[in-house]
């Protein structure tokens, strides 16, 4: 077993799996919907090192997360839900990503923009590579 890290805390992870690096790039909102509607919130993730992005949905009963390689985030399902604003910032880095190029300074000067020079949380998952 693999000794990781998860906030203040340290876990144990599963055979098999791997540490992996997270950055929170983005988190949004989507409050389109009809008054009484559950407000819907998204993230995304990116493991630069490791190359998979984590993706997650929350409606305000379940959050439904899965950490997936750069293709399949950028198949129909996946990458509609993160075309929209606030998000839609990340779709050329995201392809970019997908072809090769190393996006981990151009995804994180563009964070820093957006959020008064800040970086974005970090966390360390267990994952299956």
């Amino acid at each position: 077993m693999v000794d990781m890290q998860i906030g203040r805390r340290w876990k144990r992870a599963r055979r098999g799996t791997t540490p992996v690096l997270f950055h929170k790039v983005c988190e949004w909102q989507r409050n389109d919907r009809d008054p009484g509607d559950v407000v819907v919130e998204r993230g995304v993730w990116l493991a630069f090192t490791a190359r998979r992005v984590a993706v997650y949905e929350f409606d305000g009963r379940d959050t439904h997360a899965a950490v997936l390689e750069l293709d399949e985030v950028l198949g129909p399902t996946w990458q509609e839900m993160i075309d929209e604003a606030p998000a839609d910032w990340l779709l050329t880095h995201l392809e970019r990503f997908a072809s090769g190029v190393d996006v981990r300074r151009a995804v994180l000067d563009d964070y820093a923009l957006r959020h008064d020079g800040g970086s974005p949380p970090t966390i360390e998952w267990a994952i299956r590579l």
